[in-house]
């Protein structure tokens, strides 16, 4: 990984899936880590962070965003714009500590903007993402 500084300010958007967004209500689901698991005969370690992208690093262009984002995104699939302020307040139970989100670009491809919400594990899925749920600023389109 290039580097991995921590962002203070700003805000970041996390690709969402259609089933997770009824209206203007955010599944917590939405914001959950994955357990360690087997896929394909290949073994993946528990994550570690949650996946988002960094909206500041492309002057707050959502479009870019929209371009960086190396999954293929589908009409009727979302992205959540949270404020960074708004995520960094959020204690998490377990480890007594506080979020954090870090710049996290990934070597080798295209999405420089790629950041991480991080501080909490799978186990803390339910308390988490259900005060992330709250925390978005706005829904916007994947695909305008």
């Amino acid at each position: 990984m290039a580097s991995c500084v921590t962002i203070d300010d700003g805000c970041v958007v996390r690709h969402c899936k259609r089933r997770l967004v009824h209206g203007k209500k955010v599944s917590a689901e939405a914001f959950r880590l994955r357990c360690e698991r087997e896929s394909n005969g290949q073994w993946y370690p528990e994550d570690t962070y949650l996946s988002v992208c960094w909206l500041e690093f492309h002057g707050g262009n959502l479009d870019l965003i929209r371009r960086d984002i190396p999954l293929k995104t589908k009409r009727g699939e979302h992205l959540l714009v949270l404020n960074i302020a708004d995520i960094v307040t959020i204690q998490v139970p377990s480890t007594k500590g506080v979020l954090s989100v870090k710049h996290k670009p990934r070597d080798g491809r295209t999405d420089d903007s790629h950041a991480g919400i991080c501080g909490y594990r799978p186990a803390d899925n339910a308390t988490v993402g259900g005060v992330l749920r709250h925390r978005v600023d706005r829904i916007e389109p994947a695909v305008p």
